[in-house]
């Protein structure tokens, strides 16, 4: 459970620094073209932030869900809940079509 409460600090952590350099997102449109204007210049800081952010933030389930159901028989949904949060946003994030 520290793990987990470890993870979201860093999640919001990091989603701040890079948020206060980036001066905000005004709607999910423009988290969508940050995100792939990271790609194309991953070294500068705020491309390292919010990758950091991005990272954190597709592990979130996963430590959460994890944290309180390892010893039981439900991880194994926890993980395809994951892959499937992980598949969709990043699917939003990095497709070409707007509408998607």
């Amino acid at each position: 459970m520290i793990y987990a409460l470890i993870l979201t600090i860093l999640c919001g952590l990091f989603f701040i620094l890079s948020y206060r350099e980036w001066k905000g997102p005004k709607s999910l449109s423009t988290f969508r073209s940050e995100f792939k204007n990271v790609l194309h210049t991953p070294f500068r800081k705020n491309s390292i932030l919010l990758l950091l952010s991005l990272c954190s933030w597709m592990l979130l389930p996963l430590f959460w869900g994890l944290a309180f159901f390892l010893k039981t028989d439900a991880n194994v949904l926890i993980v395809i809940g994951f892959m499937i949060w992980t598949y969709y946003w990043l699917k939003y994030l990095f497709s070409t079509n707007e509408s998607a």
